[in-house]
């Protein structure tokens, strides 16, 4: 640290303490980036006070030291550095530094010049934090107006649209980052049959030759089940794929799921089928025995 960073230092030390007046509370808004700091300076507040989670969050980590601490430390002095009044620092329980160590830490020379980068991914994992945080109700209508918007639902869906949805909104609500993944993941389950269709990379490594036995023993078992709901499919679907056909989950399943949401990657399986419903999903069935059908002949 410079003479004159030191000066500097110790001159803003000395405000801040000069702030702490008995009858007279010092009120410290919370930033967690160089921007918010500028803002609670122009506001007029004579000090900021970084907080943990936001500083952690806006990093992409937790709070209670879940970030690494010379990210969080960084950050620290990036705002310390970009405001003219006194910044202190919520700096938990020191992310394993001794006092010595955590006063270096703030050394602005240590502190890289260059602007900040924007990584996607953190912000991703963000939004998906708060997409699991909503109620169900709130995801659920959130995610059909993003339907609406990306024109896979008409203006005013109907209410059997809607109902889909919401039922539909629950399964991939845990499994999303961003609203767009959701809608992909149910997107199966608005078109109609005759609009569906099997994404070909899907197609080509799951819908093989091999996949036939799984086809026909799912039809089958499908057909002779009195109740088609997720609670009867997953027992009897298990007892004709696993234990009659000898395969294990990910082979026996694998065919089944592609077959019905045309992708690799859907909501929970049993869930699905019943959603779909027992006619649409036989339909596909078959249509995808067909595509195996074609490729063996090719």
């Amino acid at each position: 640290m410079t003479a004159s960073q030191t000066t500097d230092l110790q001159s803003r030390c000395e405000q801040l303490r000069s702030l702490h007046r008995p009858g007279t509370p010092l009120l410290l808004p919370n930033a967690w980036d160089v921007a918010t700091a500028r803002a609670v300076a122009a506001a007029g507040f004579p000090v900021v006070a970084t907080t943990s989670a936001g500083v952690a969050e806006a990093l992409g980590y937790n709070d209670h030291e879940g970030a690494p601490g010379d990210e969080m430390l960084a950050a620290a002095a990036r705002i310390a550095r970009g405001v003219d009044v006194p910044v202190t620092v919520d700096a938990e329980a020191g992310y394993g530094l001794d006092p010595a160590e955590l006063v270096a830490a703030f050394d602005g020379a240590r502190i890289s010049g260059n602007p900040a980068r924007f990584d996607r991914r953190k912000a991703e994992s963000i939004n998906g934090v708060h997409l699991r945080m909503l109620s169900a109700d709130d995801f659920a209508a959130r995610l059909i107006d993003y339907l609406v918007a990306r024109g896979d639902l008409p203006a005013e869906p109907s209410t059997e649209q809607t109902e889909l949805v919401t039922a539909a909104a629950p399964l991939v609500q845990e499994r999303s980052a961003l609203l767009s993944e959701a809608a992909t993941m149910i997107g199966f389950l608005l078109v109609a049959n005759e609009d569906f269709a099997v994404e070909p990379a899907a197609a080509g490594k799951v819908l093989t030759a091999a996949s036939r036995p799984v086809l026909e023993a799912t039809i089958a078992t499908i057909e002779g089940l009195p109740d088609f709901a997720a609670a009867s499919l997953e027992p009897a679907l298990k007892a004709a794929l696993v234990d009659d056909l000898g395969l294990k989950p990910k082979l026996a399943f694998a065919p089944v799921r592609v077959a019905v949401t045309g992708r690799t990657i859907s909501p929970p399986l049993y869930e699905s089928l019943e959603l779909v419903g027992r006619d649409a999903t036989l339909a596909r069935l078959r249509a995808a025995l067909d595509l195996v059908g074609a490729a063996s002949s090719a």
